[in-house]
């Protein structure tokens, strides 16, 4: 995390918006941009033995990372906005333990059933979502700095539709639809966030995406509802 913040802090504060004039699309844009500097607390919840004193460290280093997003803020397009933050921490902090207690609750379920099972025959589609995932991202920085063709577009049209259908093959659903989502909107919005930079309509795709994101999400959910009530 600590090496991660001058990644978030360029993210945060020298990424492109859609448009150029004060639109509400661009504040909003700002916003989630914003939200990025302060994701690095809410990674406490993946050490829940030692909650607080994980907490009281990873806050430390995003106060390391507001601190230098505050030294460059001059030459930055946007400003730190101390309010905001403060909003955005609570949220992450809400978000990341609704997803906690999901992933227990997976947890919980197959441990119950399938307690000799290995690591890996519970989450290898999620191993293999995150490899394309960092994939895909890889191609698109490779994409525009040589100028090649778009492959990153269509590995991220398949990714939307192996976002639900993936998780079925493992043993932990509920944990690898939650991942599989969270992984994808970041690296989703990266490569538009990189795209934008030669056209600034490419952050309207996003629809597309979202829409077959939905559509995956349902199917998986209906079938692993007929599964349940069916076959197992």
């Amino acid at each position: 995390m600590l090496i991660l913040q001058p990644l978030f802090v360029y993210f945060a504060l020298f990424t492109d918006d859609i448009d150029l004039d004060e639109s509400s699309n661009d504040k909003n844009d700002e916003k989630i941009n914003l939200a990025l500097l302060v994701i690095t607390p809410s990674f406490a919840y993946f050490y829940m033995e030692t909650f607080w004193y994980a907490f009281s460290l990873l806050m430390c280093v995003n106060i390391v990372g507001i601190i230098l997003a505050k030294i460059v803020e001059r030459k930055a397009k946007r400003n730190v906005d101390f309010k905001q933050l403060t909003g955005f921490v609570f949220s992450w902090l809400m978000f990341f333990g609704l997803c906690y207690w999901l992933i227990d609750f997976s947890f919980a379920e197959h441990n119950s059933t399938n307690g000799n099972s290995s690591y890996y025959e519970k989450y290898w589609p999620t191993l293999y979502f995150l490899i394309l995932m960092l994939s895909t991202l890889t191609i698109k920085i490779i994409e525009t700095r040589f100028d090649k063709p778009s492959l990153s577009g269509s590995l991220l049209f398949i990714s939307a539709i192996l976002i639900g259908a993936l998780p079925l093959l493992g043993s932990a659903y509920i944990f690898g639809v939650v991942f599989n989502i969270f992984i994808f909107i970041v690296v989703c919005s990266l490569c538009i966030e990189i795209e934008k930079r030669n056209d600034p309509s490419a952050g309207a795709i996003i629809y597309i995406y979202a829409f077959v994101l939905f559509g995956s999400i349902a199917f998986s959910s209906v079938s692993k509802l007929v599964y349940k009530a069916f076959i197992v």
